[in-house]
């Protein structure tokens, strides 16, 4: 009667527990809708917070799918708050769940983060090799959609660390390749990339003194970025206030870098405000202004020195990252060599019984032969 009891108690509990498990993974899927909606919208607070929640869940509902997704979020949160060495231990995380093996668009994510560190570390060969790595996972996505948006992505970075290394030739190169496949996308879902693609034209001509081609550029910069209330803005101002300090308005770069500081407050995108800071200091005391030439350089200076201290704790992690690539290099060939012995030694088996089975053959019949002989 017990045992009985027991069945009916265990019949009734297991589909609760499967439906309340559904839920939960409902939930989590809805989370992760939420936080790619909030790091569009540089939220960058909110998206932390939503990523956590959705990872406490999915690992009580062993979720392979939202912790994978729940990882990679909280690696670019802290990648974009200046957290280099918790974001790659993020990523490490999302690389190991079961579900990012089989997905090549978390593949991607996890080498394009990646490689965005690197460039932030100054490694820039490896973040070129993440980048290059990146154009090779777009071939395994399924829709041209994805493939071309996930191709202007890796351009796009790209062109970002030729332009650190003044590779003009390639950032060029790259550039025209982004620019190319944008024109041909839906811009409503890329405007993003575009804002960000048009910055970097802005760029190329402000460098090259083409300063009303670069104005063209930055205006349709801002002009797409207020179109869908994209709140990303550092970046162009950063380069506007250059091209005013190029031609010596300094009124005018004032202006575009005390924009670019006050995006800034808003998106707390740390690794730029150092950059921001810099500007701001050189421009005061090129006016004559020492004390606030002094009071930005400190802050600088502050905030470089926290970045520098973040940049050592990385490069541990960034030790692990090279050693563990070694390791699967190291494996990979091991596999490889013993397929090569096994395949050969399964040859040699082969060829010798092959000579085996001849060689018996011919001596039987040479036996047969000598005793019909005899027999005669």
């Amino acid at each position: 009667m017990k045992k009985r009891f027991l069945f009916l108690y265990l019949g009734i509990l297991f589909p609760f527990s499967l439906l309340a498990n559904d839920n939960i993974i409902n939930e989590v899927d809805s989370l992760i809708e939420l936080i790619n909606r909030q790091r569009n919208n540089v939220e960058i607070q909110s998206s932390a917070e939503t990523a956590y929640l959705a990872l406490n869940k999915s690992i009580e509902a062993d979720y392979s799918k939202g912790k994978s997704a729940s990882y990679l979020a909280l690696a670019k949160t802290l990648f974009y708050l200046g957290n280099y060495s918790k974001s790659l231990e993020y990523l490490s995380l999302t690389e190991s769940e079961p579900y990012s093996s089989k997905n090549p668009k978390t593949l991607f994510e996890i080498c394009r983060i990646r490689g965005q560190i690197y460039s932030y570390l100054k490694l820039d060969d490896e973040s070129i090799k993440e980048f290059l790595n990146c154009i090779s996972l777009t071939k395994n996505f399924t829709s041209k959609e994805d493939r071309d948006y996930g191709l202007s992505l890796s351009y796009e970075n790209l062109s970002i660390v030729y332009l650190n290394l003044d590779m003009t030739d390639s950032v060029n190169y790259y550039l025209n390749k982004n620019k190319e496949l944008l024109m041909s996308m839906d811009e409503s879902s890329i405007y993003l990339s575009l804002v960000n693609l048009y910055t970097s034209i802005g760029e190329w001509h402000s460098n090259n003194c083409e300063y009303d081609l670069a104005n063209q550029n930055f205006t349709q910069a801002l002009s797409i970025a207020d179109k869908y209330q994209y709140p990303y803005l550092s970046r162009t101002f950063m380069y506007m206030g250059d091209m005013q300090t190029r031609k010596s308005n300094s009124d005018s770069a004032f202006y575009y870098y005390h924009k670019a500081l006050n995006n800034l407050e808003k998106t707390k995108i740390k690794g730029e405000f150092g950059l921001v800071y810099n500007k701001l200091s050189i421009l005061h005391e090129s006016s004559g202004n020492i004390d606030s030439a002094r009071i930005y350089k400190e802050q600088k200076d502050l905030i470089e020195t926290e970045l520098s201290a973040e940049r050592e704790k990385s490069f541990s992690e960034v030790l692990k990252i090279f050693v563990n690539e070694e390791k699967k290099a190291h494996d990979k060939q091991k596999r490889k060599t013993a397929i090569i012995i096994s395949i050969s030694a399964f040859f040699l088996i082969t060829v010798g019984v092959i000579i085996w089975i001849t060689t018996y053959s011919r001596l039987s019949k040479r036996k047969d032969k000598l005793k019909v002989e005899l027999n005669e």
